[in-house]
């Protein structure tokens, strides 16, 4: 999580070196592929043979989807504030309350459900408190990038769902690195062909954190997420990682000096009840499963 919860502000910190938005969406996806490439080539390439038509699908959508979920978050860091962004951003979970049982026949509890509006709670409160003294009131672009993290919200919301239905048919190496390259080239190849995205001619300190996107929130924080997913229904794994909104405007604190209103403050706490409540909930259920199988092979 905390590697995750550096994503946003380091994000911002390469635009204002001049990197495009998109070359940092796809960019450290490709990273991360070009890390775990000798790997999967070596040891795990037999394993896609086994691979159906359908899983096939399903994978380059997963991909795709997330390659849109970052093209549009790390777009909306430009046009609106970090807290804003990762708010909106942070309403991935109710997108999966609605789609866990249409696509993974997974029900969501009501635990659950009251877990994920106290969290949603505390975001209202996070992006409705004072603090965007910066953003200019007669602009359209605060709001189209409000609306571009919701964007990235949804379809961060198909990627956990889609990877949760894609469990046992790859390991977790090959699945994240057939994920990453898939949605990285649905990112970059678009954005260099249709657009006048610059790859070289950037300063040397947005190389750097570009990098640093790659190998740490994206090879490390994100790959721990499809980790979960083996453990863990896509909806817990999706609140969860909402906890990188308070990480988040920490770390925007700390460096970017974007100062939160106690009212975000008080969203903060409600936010992490929320998740630690449908998590404990969760964690309650599995001990008491665990108990019944355990009583029932006696």
């Amino acid at each position: 999580m905390i590697a995750v919860s550096t994503a946003a502000t380091v994000a911002r910190m390469a635009q204002e070196e001049g990197l495009p938005s998109l070359l940092l969406a796809g960019g450290r996806l490709l990273i991360a592929t070009l890390v775990l490439s000798p790997l999967v080539l070596i040891r795990h390439l037999k394993e896609f043979k086994n691979l159906k038509t359908r899983d096939w699908i399903l994978l380059i959508t997963s991909g795709m989807t997330l390659g849109l979920h970052f093209a549009t978050w790390i777009q909306s860091l430009e046009w609106t504030t970090l807290i804003s962004s990762v708010f909106f951003f942070s309403t991935s979970p109710i997108f999966m309350i609605f789609l866990s049982y249409p696509i993974l026949g997974e029900r969501v509890t009501r635990p659950v459900v009251l877990g994920t509006l106290v969290a949603f709670v505390g975001g209202l409160f996070m992006i409705f408190s004072p603090g965007r003294e910066h953003e200019d009131p007669q602009s359209n672009l605060p709001l189209l990038g409000d609306a571009l993290a919701l964007l990235s919200a949804l379809a961060f919301a198909l990627y956990l769902i889609l990877g949760r239905k894609l469990q046992g048919k790859l390991k977790v190496i090959p699945y994240i690195w057939s994920i990453y390259l898939v949605a990285g080239l649905s990112v970059f190849v678009p954005s260099y062909l249709l657009t006048d995205m610059k790859l070289t001619g950037h300063s040397t300190m947005g190389y750097i954190w570009l990098i640093y996107l790659g190998l740490v929130p994206q090879l490390i924080g994100h790959s721990s997420f499809n980790y979960a997913l083996q453990h863990m229904q896509a909806i817990y794994v999706g609140l969860i990682s909402r906890l990188e909104a308070i990480g988040s405007t920490i770390m925007g604190t700390i460096i970017l000096k974007e100062i939160p209103h106690p009212y975000a403050i008080v969203g903060a706490l409600f936010l992490f009840c929320g998740v630690f409540y449908a998590n404990w909930w969760n964690a309650k259920q599995q001990r008491k499963k665990a108990r019944e199988i355990s009583s029932a092979k006696r």
